[in-house]
């Protein structure tokens, strides 16, 4: 769609995604979407819940990628065909 295109080049153009290697860019994130909440924000006191699970989610990650990876690529190449 044009709005996830316009979205996708906003990504690109302030390389966004890399942002998120940095913690406080994910607790940051979610506080902002928060904000968005009319009845106050849930993900206010989230980095003083997630930060000592950081090690938890770092192995999950690191789990869990290859695998969005292949599903990935599997996609493309199954557009393609």
């Amino acid at each position: 769609s044009p709005a996830a295109r316009a979205m996708s080049q906003r990504l690109q153009d302030h390389d966004i995604l890399h942002l998120y290697r940095e913690w406080r860019t994910v607790t940051a994130s979610a506080q902002r979407i928060g904000e968005r909440f009319t009845r106050g924000n849930p993900f206010a006191d989230l980095a003083d819940e997630l930060t000592p699970l950081v090690s938890d989610i770092e192995r999950a990650f690191l789990a869990f990628y290859p695998e969005l990876q292949a599903f990935a690529t599997d996609h493309i190449h199954a557009m393609r065909d």
